[in-house]
Order: structure tokens, then C-alpha cells, then sequence
């Protein structure tokens, strides 16, 4: 198959991508529409989708072979538990994220492990904004504040002078990636001053975390808060509004070599959150309602 031929090709299956034809129905069209020979087409599972749920299409090969790989969309979470994002925030909050892996408990294959001692650009979206009650104020996706240093950083102005110049600035790192459906969630973290605050939210769609300026959307599906050093304030989707679910329960040790161990694991409806290897709370999520952020 020559480039012309192969452009031909890309062109007609990014055509039935862009059409919404699943992964499937692309290739059943392709071969009626083309020549398919030297080529293997390759639906990819969702789990190895790395671009905030859209559809992506890649091509690779030689004159002997090619390879077609479509990608298709996730399906979204009946509870919104989408996307995964983790923020610090206030007062100069220092929070530190190591060791992540992420397993998708159907297939028991850990889908990402990640030991931050290389950035993966493609992974992680970073916004930092400076002054989260100022509507105008920038939203960095370019911040010096939000790194990746041999472990996710997620630090904000004024660190250890109780938020000096910027009092009310965050700095989050999201996960380019659509969670499984059913997972586990596991990493080490630490907040490396007592003043400020550190959340991990599960939210139904990514854009919204990047363009508000707000510490969490308007909506979301799951929220874990740890200020100070209490940890386990949850607060859940439910009846088309967020609920709290209880108050700060757990005390955990704040400073730079305090690191406690983390998992958040859902399964169905059921959310177990277990700190330093103990089940510390089980929720029960409420269906999203999408309609709530559809334009």
C-alpha cells in the first residue's frame, strides 16, 4: 500500500470517528469501503485512552505492514466517577503524591503505575490559579507550582509563610485519563505543613476542572478533603445536589517525611476509602444526573 493509499485510509476511519461509529462499525466500514491489505486494524479497550475520554486514531507501520489502532469512547460512570484530579489549596499548602497505581478490577491489569521520576506529559493536565476567589485572575496550565519532581508536587504561594501573596491560590493535577469503571486507586501522599488543605475529587468530566477557577466544579461525583491534620471530610452527589456525607474523623500526621498510604476503591455504587492499610469510610454513590452539565 503506498502513502497515497494510506492516507486515504487514516482519512476514511478518522471520517467514521469523528461520525461516532464505534471501533467496530469503523472497521465492518472499512472493509467494505477499501483495501484493507498489510493492514491490522486494533480496537483498543478504554482503558488505554489517555485523552479526557475523546475518540483518538493512530497509524503505524511500513510499506509490509501497518497497523490501525481506534480507540473508542468510555462509556460514562452511571455515578460520575470519571475522572480523577487531586488539588492543594490555601495558605501555602504543600502536598506531595508518590507511587500511584491505578488497576482496573474487572480485568485485574494495573493500567498506570507511576513513580513520578519522569514526567509523562501526556498523563497529567496542571492548573495553578492564584487567587481562586478572583474570577479573572489566570489559570495557569504552565506553573512552576505544579511539577512533577521525583514526586507529583502540588505546592501553592506563600509555602511555610502561611500563604504570603497569595493566600488563597491553588495548584491541581489532573489524570488524563477516564477511570475504569470499577478500580482501585493507590498512592502515598503528605502534606508538608499543618496550614492548608489537600482534596481528591472524582468528577464526571475533565473540562470543567481546567476552566473554573473554583477548587472544585459546580458538580462532581465524590469529594475527600484533609485540612489541617484531619482527614475525612467525604461530601457526594445525591438527589442533584452535593451532600456531606460526615465531617474530618481522622487525624494524620502533617511534615515533609509524614507520608501516609491511600486507596480508593470503587466497585459498583460502593466507594472504600482505606488510609495506612485501614478502611477508614464506605459510601454508597447516588446515579448522576448528566443532564446537569450537558450544554
Amino acid at each position: 500500500m503506498n502513502r497515497r493509499q494510506t492516507t486515504k485510509l487514516v482519512a476514511l476511519a478518522t471520517f467514521f470517528l469523528t461520525a461516532g461509529l464505534s471501533a467496530d462499525e469503523i472497521l465492518l466500514k472499512l472493509e467494505k469501503s477499501t483495501d484493507l491489505q498489510n493492514w491490522e486494524v486494533v480496537p483498543v479497550t478504554p482503558e488505554f485512552i489517555n485523552e479526557r475520554g475523546q475518540l483518538r486514531l493512530e497509524a503505524h507501520g511500513s510499506s509490509e505492514a501497518y497497523r490501525l489502532v481506534i480507540r473508542d469512547r468510555p462509556q460514562h460512570d452511571q455515578f460520575g466517577v470519571n475522572f480523577v484530579y487531586f488539588t492543594s489549596f490555601q495558605a501555602g499548602s504543600f502536598t506531595e503524591i508518590d507511587d500511584l497505581e491505578l488497576e482496573d478490577i474487572n480485568s485485574g491489569k494495573v493500567v498506570i503505575a507511576d513513580d513520578f521520576s519522569t514526567r509523562v506529559s501526556s498523563r497529567w493536565t496542571f492548573k495553578h490559579v492564584r487567587d481562586i476567589n478572583d474570577t479573572s485572575a489566570l489559570i495557569d496550565t504552565n506553573s512552576s507550582l505544579t511539577r512533577i519532581a521525583g514526586a507529583l508536587q502540588l505546592e501553592c504561594v506563600g509555602y511555610l509563610q502561611n500563604g504570603s501573596g497569595g493566600y488563597d491560590s491553588a495548584s491541581t493535577a489532573l489524570l488524563n485519563m477516564q477511570l475504569p469503571s470499577n478500580f482501585s486507586l493507590r498512592f502515598r501522599a503528605k502534606r508538608n505543613q499543618w496550614p492548608g488543605h489537600f482534596n481528591i475529587t472524582f468528577a464526571p468530566n475533565a473540562e470543567a476542572v481546567i476552566t473554573t477557577h473554583n477548587v472544585v466544579p459546580n458538580f462532581y461525583a465524590y469529594y475527600l478533603h484533609w485540612e489541617g491534620s484531619v482527614f475525612g471530610r467525604t461530601i457526594k452527589f445525591n438527589n442533584d445536589e452535593m451532600i456531606l456525607v460526615r465531617g474530618h474523623q481522622n487525624n494524620l500526621s502533617t511534615g515533609t517525611n509524614e507520608w501516609h498510604n491511600f486507596e480508593v476503591r470503587k466497585e459498583g455504587s460502593i466507594v472504600q476509602v482505606f488510609v495506612n492499610g485501614t478502611l477508614r469510610h464506605s459510601d454508597n454513590l447516588s446515579h448522576f444526573n448528566y443532564s446537569l452539565i450537558e450544554d
